[in-house]
């Protein structure tokens, strides 16, 4: 599995909220479709505004490129001294019991993009 582990923090000296989203932007998946799977945990560390939901179960990862709406989240203001949600993306490689040398040399090249968002 791959791992990658990210902070969101949100400055905000005003009253206003600050939004944002999260995308998993797939360049390329070489893999066949669904052999690839991504969980995301969440934790609001600082108790401010909402967090991108975590994942109940993995979701499937489409064969060559794609961006994957991982979620919003929000900060509430004021909060001028920062305030910090914590992710933690998982990309698993599925072990359907059956053969899959199909997949043996494949590879994916993705990058993960957090942005503000108006709403």
């Amino acid at each position: 599995a791959i791992t990658k582990s990210f902070k969101v923090t949100g400055v905000i000296t005003g009253s206003e909220n600050l939004n944002y989203g999260a995308n998993l932007v797939i360049k390329n998946n070489t893999y066949s479709n669904g052999a690839l799977v991504y969980t995301l945990t969440s934790k609001n560390t600082s108790n401010n505004g909402s967090i991108i939901t975590a994942t109940s179960k993995p979701v499937a990862i489409p064969t060559g490129q794609s961006t994957i709406d991982l979620g919003k989240g929000l900060f509430a203001g004021p909060t001028s001294a920062g305030s910090t949600h914590e992710y933690v993306l998982t990309i698993t490689f599925v072990n359907t019991g059956a053969d899959q040398t199909l997949d043996l040399g494949k590879s994916i090249d993705a990058t993960l993009q957090i942005a503000q968002k108006s709403k």
